[in-house]
């Protein structure tokens, strides 16, 4: 259902199976399994092979290929095997890099898991923001990357940056009352959406 915004907040808690004291972890541990972690799929691989073949992409590098042919045609294996050297020691050198670089970023990921707050049987606890399910209150404070879609159902003088959303610089501001059902996706003023 998209229809969030057209709820009470009752409503939303009801159909949702939570309540103003968020769920307990009983609960939370069934939907998370149920539903799954709160993440987008990130299927990449590191690829040695792509890695390697991509360090010969380079006008440079075709330039130095069609000398060693030349070399080679006319009788030159000295020149020849020193400029497949030499583009060997390139494509090594930026292989290692690459791969460094490549092989950094996923640890990087892994150590750059979001924490947030969720009221867990009428509790604030502090969660990786992967293990929010759907149910889940979330606790929110200036500052605050929102980590799942939400539908407001307790604020004060909230105003949220929705520029990755819309495109708008300003912030929005917020509220928690119930909105026309044609309200577009941008005038959802009592929604949150993950990233913003």
């Amino acid at each position: 259902m998209n229809n969030w915004h057209v709820l009470k907040k009752e409503e939303v808690l009801k159909k949702l199976n939570s309540s103003i004291d968020g769920l307990s972890e009983e609960e939370a541990k069934i939907k998370l399994n149920r539903y799954g972690r709160n993440i987008i799929k990130d299927d990449y691989k590191l690829n040695l092979l792509k890695i390697f073949i991509l360090q010969f992409k380079s006008w440079l590098i075709y330039i130095l290929i069609i000398a060693v042919i030349i070399s080679l045609s006319i009788r030159h294996y000295i020149n020849a095997s020193v400029i497949f050297a030499i583009i060997l020691l390139n494509a090594s050198i930026g292989f290692i890099q690459q791969y460094k670089a490549e092989k950094s970023m996923i640890e990087l990921k892994k150590l750059l898991t979001p924490k947030t707050k969720v009221l867990r049987n009428g509790t604030l606890t502090v969660i990786n923001a992967e293990e929010v399910v759907i149910g889940d209150i979330l606790i929110l404070k200036s500052g605050d990357k929102i980590p799942a879609d939400c539908r407001i159902v307790s604020l004060e003088n909230l105003e949220v940056n929705e520029s990755i959303l819309t495109g708008e610089s300003l912030t929005v501001e917020k509220t928690d009352e119930v909105l026309s059902k044609k309200a577009v996706l941008a005038e959802r003023k009592n929604m949150l959406y993950a990233g913003t």
